[in-house]
């Protein structure tokens, strides 16, 4: 039986001693060998990095809204002009119409 203790303990050791060559603090990984998570600099960076990302995509999907309501109202408003211009080119081609109609 002592044997199997010492071989783990050779393993654990080999094993943080990998941990600690991978960038791992030496704390980090002893941690990790007593079923502690750790969390590296690295996994921080990129959380953080995420919920800046994230902050962009919802000010860029409220940027987006309100160019699509600036876009709304420049259509409605093009379509009232063409509207004005329809009904002002209906009036003039009545008006000939009734001019025409009262030549004959």
């Amino acid at each position: 039986m002592t044997k199997k203790t010492s071989m783990s303990k050779g393993f654990s050791e080999h094993y943080q001693k990998r941990m600690v060559a991978r960038g791992m603090s030496a704390d980090g990984a002893r941690q990790v060998m007593r079923g502690h998570p750790v969390r590296r600099a690295s996994d921080r960076i990129r959380t953080r990095r995420l919920r800046g990302l994230t902050r962009s995509l919802n000010t860029l999907g409220e940027d987006g809204q309100i160019a699509n309501l600036d876009l709304q109202s420049a259509l409605q408003r093009r379509q009232q002009a063409l509207q004005l211009m329809s009904n002002v080119s209906k009036m003039t081609h009545d008006a000939a119409m009734g001019v025409i109609g009262n030549m004959q």
